[in-house]
Parts: C-alpha cells; sequence; structure tokens
C-alpha cells in the first residue's frame, strides 16, 4: 500500500500527499534533482499546486535532505537544493513543520523564513530526526538550529484540535525536547 502511495507521474516512485482529519501531509522526494527544467520541474508545479488547494489545517512536508544543517551533510549538493528549490516554497505557502533525515543525529531549528529566523508566528521549523538506530554523526551547531544532540530518538507527533505537540523521545523513552 505504501509503495502505490507513491506512484508520481509517469509510474516512477516519488512523492504524495494524503489527508487525515486536519492534517495533510505532503512526503517530497529530495533525491530526485530539484532544479528546475525547461519545462520546469514536475514535482515542484505539483507541490505549488497541492499546498495551493490544501484546506488542511496542519500541512507538514517530510522528505529525506535538511535544508539547514551543519552536520556531516551540510555541503551535500542535494542539500544545496533543498535550500534553494524546496525552503522558501514551503516557507512562503506557510508550511509549519517539516521532517527530514540524512543527518544521523536530531535537530529542531528555529522558525525559518527566506533563510533566515522568523518573526514570531511565521516561518517553517525543520526537524531532522535521523537516530533511528544507524552509527550517529556528531551534532555541530548551526545559526538556525535550537536544539541538536547526536542520540538515538524516535518523534511522537499529537494533533488536538488546534494544537500540535511534537517530542523527541531517546531509546529509553525519556523526552529530549
Amino acid at each position: 500500500p505504501y509503495l502505490r502511495l507513491r506512484v508520481a507521474p509517469g509510474g516512477a516512485l516519488s512523492y504524495y500527499t494524503l489527508r487525515w482529519g486536519p492534517l495533510q501531509i505532503f512526503s517530497l522526494d529530495s533525491n530526485e534533482p530539484l532544479m528546475p527544467a525547461a519545462g520546469g520541474n514536475v514535482m515542484l508545479s505539483w507541490l505549488a499546486e497541492e499546498l495551493q488547494n490544501s484546506a488542511a489545517f496542519w500541512r507538514i512536508a517530510i522528505f529525506h535532505h535538511p535544508p539547514y544543517t551543519a552536520g556531516k551533510h551540510k555541503d551535500d549538493p542535494f542539500v544545496a537544493l533543498v535550500r534553494e528549490h524546496l525552503a522558501p516554497m514551503l516557507e512562503t505557502r506557510r508550511v509549519p513543520l517539516v521532517l527530514t533525515g540524512n543527518e544521523h543525529l536530531y535537530q529542531r531549528s528555529c522558525a525559518v523564513f527566506a533563510a533566515e529566523r522568523a518573526d514570531a508566528g511565521g516561518g517553517t521549523v525543520y526537524v531532522t530526526t535521523g537516530g533511528g538506530g544507524g552509527a550517529l554523526y556528531p551534532f555541530t551547531a548551526h545559526t538556525l538550529v535550537e536544539y541538536g544532540v547526536a542520540r538515538h530518538h524516535y518523534l511522537r507527533c499529537r494533533i488536538e484540535g488546534a494544537r500540535l505537540s511534537l517530542a523527541a523521545v531517546d531509546y529509553e523513552g525519556r523526552e529530549m525536547d
């Protein structure tokens, strides 16, 4: 069933969206080139249209490469492409939360808009949740990261009406963030 969700135009496995109550999740493929082609980038065009048409109260994007990191992959070309092409679209179209991986650690950004700290009540928070079991990478501070730690963990998300809470929980069951 999961793979059926990921069938993109042309039959390739790529990206999808799903709605569950007040939540709409946009699963994106940051492993595909994000550079606009001559006719435009199909996934970015699809995302712009989906976000424009979304009436969901909560909108969360999930993909692999974090746009803002000082970790091992900070100079990865996919990270740069996400920062250049995907992050601005999510920030300007009011996606409040983005969940990524790639870095084997945990980090939560401040609210970000246009690659800067956002004004109160605006911007997008980026959570990198890459501590699921592989070898951990050391956490390195970044000007846009509020909290980070190299620790195995998972996320617990709860939506109650207009409130969304997200907790990072370590392998011993303790809340880290």
